[in-house]
């Protein structure tokens, strides 16, 4: 990579820019692209993590051309200049140089590059099993099973079906399964397919589904919340609930509690009725069946704060639990505005809900090192047709 740097900063072609190499100043054109390409992707990568792909290897350019200058100011030999030419000497400069492209730029890499390393970088097992599914055990969406394979011109030939999916996996069901996605990592309709999963209402999702073309759906453990480390959330749920557009106070709330006034407070989320019956909760979760939980309602009264920052923050003030959801939903109206029937866990239901009745189970997958009695890492549902 450094020496890529070096050809590209010592080169002085005399093409004129119109022929895209050079500015009139001497300094190569595609000098200014790889710049502007990382500020570019830098920006991106803030507002979403997956532009750090394309970050990674425009940063490397830019550094190698940044130690290179380094270590021509150091009086460093190297391939690209052997006989570096010092302008102005200080002193140990070149052992300073040494140490800032060695001991900055290079050593607080190596652990982090050793970490990463020892992870799987690929499709994780329960994933290809259920690609393979997808391939084997599913009719072709295409009129010819070389479709996949065949060259052809827009408009292109249209899908028999399609697979409702996050958009996460698309380019995996397209590689892979060699079938036709909702949705994929261009992000494209990805509203479409967030709106589905949020949708609370199995009528208005199997119509979504249908505009669409969608005959089967594949969920994963990563849609609904899940607890995190140190009280915080995991899982992509909120993700779903800003591309479709939906509040996410609509599902949850992040508050904080403390038993006592001498304690530090601990985060405390608050999961209202509506996350429960989303499609990503009920499908994943509870796999299509239905629920009717018991003990894990509460009733919660809940405070707006001020933090000493004069930051506002929601305290969960009170708490009661009860056994059935519709005798906390009765007691919160009745207490006041400021009191909710609740859940407090991610994974649990705290309200009932319906089976799914116009989709069901086809294939599960699991990771190998899971215990029996979890849920499955993928589930793919079919439409039940003539509903």
């Amino acid at each position: 990579m450094i020496g890529l740097a070096i050809s590209l900063w010592r080169s002085r072609p005399s093409t004129p820019l119109g022929a895209g190499l050079s500015l009139s100043n001497g300094r190569r054109a595609d000098h200014l692209l790889i710049v502007c390409f990382t500020i570019a992707n830098y920006i991106a990568t803030i507002g979403q993590n997956r532009f750090g792909y394309y970050l990674v290897p425009a940063t490397a350019v830019v550094i190698s051309w940044l130690a290179v200058c380094v270590l021509d100011w150091g009086g460093v030999p190297h391939v690209g200049n052997p006989s570096p030419k010092v302008r102005a000497r200080v002193p140990f400069q070149r052992e300073l140089a040494v140490i800032i492209v060695a001991g900055v730029m290079v050593a607080p890499n190596l652990v982090p590059a050793m970490i990463t390393t020892t992870r799987v970088g690929g499709m994780p097992e329960y994933w290809f099993s259920a690609m393979q599914w997808l391939r084997t055990e599913t009719p072709e969406p295409f009129d010819s099973p070389d479709y996949y394979l065949a060259r052809y011109s827009e408009p292109a030939q249209a899908a028999n079906y399609t697979v409702m999916n996050w958009w996460d996996q698309g380019y995996w069901i397209v590689q892979t399964a060699r079938r036709v996605p909702i949705s994929n990592p261009t992000q494209n309709n990805a509203p479409a397919a967030a709106k589905f999963l949020t949708a609370t209402n199995e009528a208005e999702a199997i119509a979504l589904m249908a505009a669409d073309r969608a005959r089967y759906v594949m969920v994963d453990w990563e849609l609904p919340f899940r607890d995190g480390p140190a009280g915080s959330l995991a899982g992509r749920f909120q993700n779903l609930a800003d591309w479709a557009g939906i509040p996410t106070s609509r599902f949850y709330s992040l508050c904080f509690s403390r038993k006592t006034e001498s304690e530090p407070w601990q985060p405390t989320w608050v999961y209202r009725e509506p996350y429960y019956q989303t499609m990503a909760y009920r499908l994943m979760v509870l796999g299509g069946a239905a629920t009717a939980p018991m003990n894990n309602t509460w009733v919660v009264e809940l405070r707006n704060r001020v933090d000493v920052n004069g930051g506002p923050f929601c305290e969960v003030a009170n708490r009661w639990q009860y056994s059935q959801a519709e005798d906390a939903k009765a007691s919160a109206s009745q207490r006041g505005p400021t009191f909710e029937a609740a859940g407090l866990t991610a994974w649990q239901p705290a309200f009932p809900a319906p089976a799914i009745t116009g989709l069901k189970v086809v294939s599960e997958f699991r990771d190998a090192g899971q215990k029996p009695n979890e849920s499955p890492m993928v589930r793919i549902f079919e439409v039940i047709p003539n509903r």
